[in-house]
């Protein structure tokens, strides 16, 4: 359990001044949300209100209060609903929920809250959470590992709750997605009347074949540990300033046949597709070459990373700085889809 210990400590340190994706906050009306991808500002984070303060008892409670979950299905209309600071963000080209700096009370770290559960675990769940971040060690990956969703601040239910973890840094992911791969038998895939609702509630909500959804399930992204099902995210660790990056424009809907490129870009949220060849089928025709797509729906995560062949339906923007086109997918202006071929 004290493997690499120290050199994690070190890690958290030199993070604990940025907010990356999947760090947690709570407001000041002490309600829960989550901070979206690593590119933000000093005066807010890009990111919305998923738990709200009830007073009824609820599956998700601390020694203080309880919560209502409101984000039970990631639709953009419905993420926007609930989280009321909006602004529009030129390097999206589109309006995102944000929460401002002055709401925050208090930010909740990945990194941070996995050392306190390898330090001590206070109930089941924490500690098969324990159990699968030693087992992570034997990758060599002795920091970068975090812990998320409800077991962040602590107001998971161990008979109901899953396990959610967060991986920062590129060499890290790339381990330990290859390490879940080689050891089918500790990370178990979902039984297969699992899959198919899982496959039926992806297909509904993203509007896409049910063989397309099936086509985009890694066990490196979710699966079954110790009868706890898992959920992975993976992330560069790279913090950035939002107001910094170049503006683009939306020109209209596209629908193309893309090749797209294998990347390590693909793996962060949001993800981005490198595309080396696509044919247009209908909609806006660009000027120019696309260059790739970004999604913030997590679904397509696998096929942005191993690459491959897709119909890619979004809005075309353009970047007159760059002199670049891009494919934008899953904002609330307009869902998309990726379907792989």
């Amino acid at each position: 359990m004290n493997i690499g210990y120290s050199v994690m400590v070190r890690e958290y340190k030199d993070l604990k001044n940025k907010v990356l994706d999947h760090y947690v906050f709570i407001t000041k009306d002490n309600d829960i949300g989550v901070i979206v991808g690593n590119a933000h500002t000093e005066f807010f984070y890009i990111g919305y209100i998923k738990y709200v303060m009830t007073d009824r008892k609820t599956i998700w409670c601390n020694n203080f209060f309880c919560y209502e979950r409101v984000i039970r299905v990631y639709e953009p209309n419905i993420v926007h609903k609930y989280t009321y600071w909006r602004i529009y963000i030129p390097y999206y080209g589109s309006e995102v929920p944000i929460i401002p700096l002055n709401i925050i009370k208090h930010i909740y770290e990945p990194q941070k809250r996995a050392l306190e559960i390898l330090s001590r675990c206070e109930d089941n769940l924490e500690r098969i959470a324990a159990s699968f971040i030693e087992k992570l060690y034997e990758t060599g990956v002795t920091q970068g590992i975090g812990i998320t969703g409800s077991l962040l601040p602590g107001i998971h239910n161990p008979r109901h709750s899953d396990l959610d973890f967060v991986i920062y840094g590129t060499r890290e992911s790339i381990k330990i997605i290859e390490f879940i791969e080689e050891n089918p038998s500790t990370f178990r895939s979902f039984s297969e009347n699992r899959l198919k609702e899982w496959v039926k509630v992806n297909a509904k909500m993203n509007k896409i074949p049910l063989e397309a959804v099936g086509r985009l399930y890694r066990r490196w992204r979710r699966g079954v540990y110790s009868g706890k099902e898992y959920s992975i995210i993976y992330n560069n660790a790279i913090f950035s300033n939002i107001l910094n990056k170049p503006s683009w424009v939306t020109l209209g809907k596209i629908k193309i046949k893309a090749e797209i490129e294998p990347s390590i870009s693909g793996l962060n949220y949001p993800s981005i597709a490198k595309i080396y060849k696509w044919h247009h089928i209908n909609g806006i025709i660009p000027k120019g070459d696309i260059s790739n797509i970004i999604s913030f729906e997590a679904l397509y995560i696998p096929l942005f990373f191993e690459g491959g062949k897709a119909r890619v339906e979004g809005l075309l923007q353009y970047s007159k700085v760059l002199d670049e086109y891009r494919i934008l997918i899953g904002v609330k202006e307009y869902l998309g889809k990726v379907i792989p071929l």
